[in-house]
């Protein structure tokens, strides 16, 4: 029971934060999750979507929660969980 009381109150806190009108305050929430990230700037990503495998090397963390990636050519890439069925990283 206390350990659902804690969890509730820190998804309330991170709630707050992602729907806050202040101009920070999401921005200090998308630094704690990307400090927190399985993936850290370089790492050569692969993922699938639909039936190809891509690979792109990763760079951060949008402003949605998107993992931005640069492709082979260097064009940037939002990779939203809704397109992609699995992520692997390098550092395996």
């Amino acid at each position: 029971e206390e350990l659902c009381k804690r969890v509730r109150k820190e998804l309330a806190f991170v709630w707050s934060k992602f729907i806050s009108t202040q101009p920070d305050a999401f921005l200090e929430l998308k630094a704690e999750y990307s400090a927190c990230s399985f993936f850290r700037s370089g790492d050569t990503i692969r993922w699938l979507s639909g039936v190809s495998e891509f690979e792109g090397t990763f760079d951060s963390v949008g402003k949605w929660g998107e993992l931005i990636v640069k492709t082979p050519s260097g064009a940037p890439l939002s990779l939203y969980s809704e397109d992609v069925f699995a992520v692997r990283s390098s550092r395996q």
